[in-house]
C-alpha cells in the first residue's frame, strides 16, 4: 500500500480474480442446485438480467445456468411462482430480484403512483380501472385473457397498440401488480399484496437505506467498485453513494484502490477482500451471456479484462466483428474468445456462426488446448439448450465440432440488424399505406379490409423496455453517431486478435425430443408473446 495516497494497488490481474470470486464464477457450483440455489444465486448477485433475445437459451437461465450447473428452468419458476423468493422490477433493467429486497424498491414504485411514468403517459384511468377488476374480480391473468380491447394507434414503433396491455405495464410499475408468473415472455399478472400475502405491504425504505443497499450489492457482487459500476445507468444515485464511501473510508471500512489502467477513476474494495488479492485463478472455463454482471458494464470490463465486448444484433452484417449474438468466453481469469452461436430448436442443432480468438487465446501456442475445453462446454451448453424444460439432454449423444481454421457458410450471415429490419418494416407499411391508398382510389375495387393488411414484427426488446445500454430504440439510434468498427487485428496491449472461422457449423443432437420453446423468428427475438 502507498502512504502517499493511502490507496491499495492492484493490478489488472487481481482485480479480476476479486471480481470473478465475488461472481462466483471461480467455483463449480456455489450455490448447490434446486430452486433453492436459483433464489441463492440471485439474492448474491443482487439481480439477474431478463431479456427477450431467444437466438440461444434467453439470459436469464443463461446467467443462472452459468453459475448454478444443474440449474432446470423450471428451478426459476418455482423460485418465483411457489416459493416467491424471487420478483420482477427494473434495476439498470428489467431483471429478477431477491424478494428480501422489495422494500427498496416501494419508493420507486410509489413515485410512478404519484407521478405517472413516461413510457405510459396515456393510459387512461378507465382502462387502469378495467384491468384492476378484471384481475381482483377472476384473479391473475396474462394479456391473452383480455380479448375486448379497441386497439389504438402506436405511440412508437415497440409500442402494444392494445390499450389493457398499457394499463399492466403501469400497475406494473407502480407496484399495484407484480408478474407471478413468466412463460417464454408472456407475462401473468396478480395483485401484489394478493401474490405475497400481505396484510399490509412492507415499510418503504428510506433514501439512505436505499444507498446502503446500493453499495453493499455492488460490494458484494463486484469485490473492487467504482461510482460507474455502484450506479450502473442511475447517476441520480452518485452524490449520496460517494458521500457514504467516503464515510466508510474514513471509518477504515473501505481501502481506495489505485487499480491499474484506471487512470483518474476511482475504486474501493473492503479490506478483507483485498487480502484475498494474490490468490490464484480458477481454471474453469465459462460460456458467458452478453447480459452477465461481468460484461453487461462494457467500460468496466474492458478495464479489468482488456477486452471489448460488442453487441452487434443492431450492427450490419458486414460491419460485424464478432457475430450477431456472440458470447464471450472465459477461461480462467482471461476471456479468451468471442463464439457467435444460435440455436436451431426445429432442427434440435446448436449452430457456430463464428469463432473469434481474443487477448490469450490470440496466441497459437495456447489455441489447442483452450479450444479442446471450450468445445468440451460447448456439448455441455448444447444439453441446456437443447434440453426439455427442467431436464437435461442426454450427454452421450454425438457431436460435430470442426477443425481449427475451416471455414464454413452460416445461417446467421443472413440475419439483418435490428435496425434494418426496423428500416424494413416501415418500408413494408409505407407499401401498404400505398396499395390502401391505390385501391381508395379505384371506385370499382373495395379498399382492403383490416385483417388482409399485413401485420408488422418490430424486434425489439419487450413492451418496449430497453434492457441494454447498446439496444436503443430507433430514433435515439439515429441521432447517435455511427459506432466504429474494431479492426479485427491490432498489434498494441489490451487489443484483440480475431482467429474466425466463418459461416455456420452444425453441433448436432441425436433424437427428436419436443422442441421446449417457442417457435423463434428470424433474428433470435421470439416476439412478445403478449401482443400477439
Amino acid at each position: 500500500m502507498s502512504r502517499a495516497n493511502k490507496s491499495f494497488s492492484l493490478t489488472k490481474a487481481e482485480a479480476r480474480r476479486i471480481w470473478l470470486r465475488a461472481q462466483r464464477l471461480d467455483t463449480q457450483a456455489p450455490f448447490g442446485e434446486g430452486p433453492q440455489a436459483t433464489a441463492a444465486a440471485v439474492e448474491h448477485l443482487g439481480y439477474v438480467q431478463i431479456d427477450t433475445i431467444n437466438v440461444i437459451e434467453r439470459c436469464h437461465h443463461h446467467i443462472l445456468w452459468n453459475r448454478i450447473p444443474a440449474y432446470r428452468r423450471a428451478d426459476l419458476r418455482q423460485a418465483q411462482s411457489v416459493d416467491k423468493s424471487v420478483f420482477e422490477y427494473w434495476t439498470h433493467a428489467l431483471s429478477y430480484v431477491p424478494a428480501k429486497d422489495l422494500r427498496f424498491f416501494l419508493p420507486a414504485m410509489k413515485h410512478h403512483r404519484r407521478e405517472g411514468h413516461k413510457w405510459f403517459g396515456s393510459v387512461r384511468t378507465a382502462d387502469l380501472r378495467k384491468v384492476l377488476t378484471l384481475i381482483r374480480r377472476d384473479g391473475a391473468l396474462t394479456i391473452r385473457d383480455i380479448d375486448d380491447d379497441v386497439l389504438v394507434d402506436k405511440e412508437h414503433l415497440w409500442a402494444s397498440r392494445k390499450p389493457s396491455k398499457r394499463a399492466l405495464q403501469l400497475a406494473f410499475y407502480t407496484g399495484v401488480l407484480t408478474i407471478s408468473e413468466r412463460n417464454g415472455m408472456l407475462k401473468t399478472y396478480e395483485l401484489t399484496a394478493r401474490h405475497f400475502g400481505w396484510d399490509k405491504p412492507p415499510k418503504p425504505a428510506s433514501a439512505a437505506e436505499i444507498t446502503t443497499y446500493l453499495l453493499d450489492r455492488a460490494l458484494r457482487a463486484q469485490g473492487v467498485v467504482s461510482l460507474d459500476s455502484i450506479c450502473h445507468l442511475d447517476a441520480p444515485s452518485k452524490p449520496g453513494v460517494r458521500r457514504l464511501i467516503e464515510a466508510r473510508v474514513r471509518r477504515k471500512e473501505l481501502v481506495a484502490v489505485a487499480l491499474e489502467g484506471a487512470g483518474k477513476q476511482e475504486h474501493w474494495a473492503e479490506p478483507a477482500t483485498l487480502e484475498t488479492a494474490a490468490d490464484g485463478a480458477s481454471e474453469l472455463l465459462h460460456i458467458l451471456s452478453p447480459f452477465d454482471p461481468l460484461i453487461i458494464q462494457r467500460k468496466r470490463t474492458h478495464l479489468f479484462f482488456d477486452y471489448e465486448h460488442r453487441f452487434e444484433a443492431y450492427v450490419p452484417k458486414e460491419k460485424r466483428v464478432f457475430g450477431y449474438f456472440a458470447l464471450p468466453v472465459l477461461a480462467g481469469d482471461d476471456i479468451v474468445a468471442a463464439i457467435d452461436l444460435k440455436t436451431d430448436r426445429k432442427s434440435r442443432e446448436l449452430l457456430l456462426q463464428k469463432w473469434s480468438w481474443v487477448g490469450n487465446g490470440a496466441r497459437r501456442g495456447a489455441r489447442k488446448d483452450l479450444k479442446r475445453r471450450i468445445e468440451e462446454e460447448l456439448h455441455r451448453f448444447e444439453r441446456f439448450q437443447l434440453a426439455e424444460v427442467g431436464v437435461f439432454g442426454n450427454p452421450q449423444a454425438p457431436h460435430r465440432l470442426a477443425r481449427d481454421n475451416q471455414s464454413f457458410g452460416g445461417v446467421m450471415d443472413k440475419d439483418k440488424s435490428i435496425l434494418e429490419k426496423i428500416t424494413d418494416t416501415m418500408k413494408d407499411i409505407a407499401n401498404i399505406a400505398a396499395d390502401a391508398a391505390d385501391h381508395a382510389l379505384k371506385a370499382e375495387e373495395a379498399p382492403p379490409k383490416a385483417e388482409e393488411r399485413a401485420a408488422a414484427y418490430i424486434p425489439l426488446a419487450a413492451d418496449g423496455l430497453v434492457s441494454d445500454p447498446m439496444m436503443v430504440p430507433a430514433d435515439i439510434a439515429r441521432s447517435r453517431p455511427q459506432e466504429q468498427t474494431l479492426s479485427p487485428e491490432t498489434g498494441s496491449k489490451g487489443r484483440q486478435k480475431e482467429q474466425t472461422a466463418k459461416g455456420c457449423q452444425k453441433i448436432r443432437r441425436e433424437g427428436s425430443e419436443k422442441d421446449y420453446s417457442e417457435e423463434t423468428r428470424e433474428g433470435g427475438r421470439s416476439g412478445d408473446e403478449e401482443s400477439r
